[in-house]
């Protein structure tokens, strides 16, 4: 290859990207969101998604086999081109979680740094090696268009993951939400949820082509320290603390357990230890023990308020829900399904 096809391209695609990003709707009204102090996650979310599409669409636009030496996207062309471009995304979208992270922090009254992530600059080179391994780019000119737009959401991911887990670190009490964005597969509609440090799953912040699923991060009321002793808390130590008190002892003096995912849906559905308890303290109904494919245990208790589903070998509550009227009336009958 006698002319180097880089500098001349990447010029291109930033002139392009720069005015498609100045004629966009979407990037407008987010962005004065954002002046206004008033954008939050779910809008970083739509910004990195829009910047996403439009990188993608100038890319495919500009680069082909045609254009490429021998018509493959060799390593170094790749890694100067999308390194390039995927940074300039990366700076965007991580100047619009500033902002909104800088605001989050404001109304909870923490006076912490807001965190920036770093450049994933293994994902890019991850991305780049497949590009390189075909000798035929247009074989994979697939992955302009979309894993760019999934690289663009994961900056807003990184976000959430870097400012969450510092505030975890000085003993506040952070919130994650992984909301669905339509029915989603069923690996999403499994985690999606309320999460709170320390029992946030790693897999929170993982996504899949053609992911759209939003996380999102509450900082909570901001209180990190004690304000009669004025001592700094161990956050270690209080995660341990917190895991003794969900034992809860029934009334038969029995005692259970709850599981990471127990104490999130009981969380969200608003549901107390009582009636857990009185649930499988007095059932109305008690089902079978059922197995599922890795050999593990579930009862299902149905209560005059509340149905508890739990692993009997270990007590631990897997879920929990309010009983509906229809089942109530038909158990408190003594009637069988």
């Amino acid at each position: 290859m006698d002319d180097d096809i880089v500098p001349a391209l990447l010029e291109t695609i930033n002139q392009q990207f720069d005015l498609k990003a100045n004629q966009s709707t979407i990037l407008r009204v987010l962005l004065q969101a954002a002046k206004n102090n008033k954008a939050t996650y779910l809008d970083a979310n739509k910004f990195a998604i829009e910047i996403g599409k439009i990188l993608g669409d100038v890319l495919g636009d500009n680069i082909s086999s045609s254009v490429l030496p021998d018509g493959r996207m060799y390593y170094n062309i790749g890694q100067r081109i999308l390194g390039s471009a995927l940074k300039k995304n990366h700076d965007l979208i991580t100047g619009f979680t500033d902002d909104v992270q800088g605001q989050l922090n404001k109304k909870a009254g923490i006076g912490l740094k807001v965190q920036t992530p770093a450049f994933n600059e293994d994902r890019v080179a991850g991305l780049v090696n497949r590009l390189d391994s075909e000798a035929n780019f247009d074989d994979v000119a697939w992955m302009l268009k979309e894993p760019v737009v999934n690289f663009s959401q994961s900056v807003v991911d990184d976000a959430v993951k870097a400012n969450a887990q510092l505030h975890y670190k000085v003993g506040l009490h952070p919130r994650i939400t992984r909301s669905l964005v339509g029915k989603g597969c069923a690996w999403c509609r499994e985690k999606a949820g309320v999460y709170e440090y320390p029992d946030v799953p790693k897999d929170v912040y993982r996504r899949h082509e053609n992911d759209r699923c939003i996380v999102e991060y509450n900082p909570g009321t901001g209180k990190h320290q004690d304000v009669w002793s004025k001592q700094w808390k161990d956050p270690e130590k209080d995660a341990k603390i917190e895991a003794r008190k969900q034992l809860v002892k029934l009334p038969s003096g029995r005692k259970f357990v709850k599981s990471k995912h127990g104490r999130v849906r009981q969380s969200e559905r608003d549901i107390n230890d009582k009636d857990i308890a009185e649930a499988l303290a007095h059932p109305i109904k008690v089902f079978p023990i059922e197995t599922d494919k890795l050999g593990r245990h579930a009862q299902k208790h149905i209560g005059e308020k509340t149905t508890v589903v739990m692993n009997p070998d270990t007590n631990k509550v897997i879920t929990t829900y309010q009983t509906s009227s229809r089942k109530r009336r038909k158990y408190s009958k003594g009637s069988e399904e």
